[in-house]
């Protein structure tokens, strides 16, 4: 008689189920990773984005709040 393998019990997690998880969880850091660093961007370059658009404070300001916009 063949032998019939069980299906694996309630709430137990198999291997594909392990790495379908954790490659779920490596595309999730990486997206919030990327999201952090376009956060980021427009706090490091206000001295240079000031200074090629000849912007004033409010000009800046206006200029990054913009960018959150797009984002």
């Amino acid at each position: 008689m063949p032998q019939v393998s069980a299906p694996p019990a309630k709430g137990r997690v198999t291997g594909l189920g392990r790495k379908t998880a954790a490659t779920a969880w490596v595309v999730a850091a990486v997206f919030y990773f990327y999201q952090y660093t376009l956060r980021s961007a427009p706090s490091v370059m206000i001295p240079q984005l000031s200074d090629a658009f000849g912007l004033s404070a409010l000009g800046m300001a206006s200029l990054v709040g913009l960018f959150y916009y797009g984002y």
